[in-house]
């Protein structure tokens, strides 16, 4: 669990996050458990709005991309190509399904390819 930010570049990552549940809570009064409208000012404040902030999911899925500091893999459906970082070389590894020790990448591919909803489906993306 994060519990501070350790330079500028995160600091400035998490205060656009913060802006940007703050914003989205406001324009569609979205509540936390206490019937409040969620507002972010501190790292204690996203864990304990968490639930309002789930809501927001669908208006925006980075609200929930903690760490702020991951790569997004890019993929293009139509070559086939996927674009990974300088951090996946030789001695970064992802892991198989089923892996306790596994972690989330983040990646990022259009919604629709091949008159497919990739969202209404479940994928395997194999790299």
């Amino acid at each position: 669990m994060i519990v501070k930010n350790d330079s500028v570049i995160e600091q400035a990552k998490w205060e656009e996050l913060q802006k940007k549940i703050n914003t989205l809570a406001k324009d569609n009064k979205i509540k936390n458990v206490n019937g409040k409208i969620v507002e972010i000012k501190s790292i204690e404040d996203y864990y304990s709005n968490i639930t309002g902030i789930v809501q927001m999911k669908k208006l925006d899925p980075s609200v929930l991309r903690i760490p702020l500091d991951e790569p997004i893999i890019n993929i293009n459906a139509d070559t086939r190509q996927i674009e990974l970082t300088k951090e996946f070389g030789k001695t970064q590894l992802l892991t198989v399904e089923n892996d306790h020790l596994a972690e989330t990448i983040y990646f990022q591919i259009d919604r629709y390819f091949d008159l497919q909803d990739l969202a209404a489906d479940d994928i395997k993306i194999y790299i």
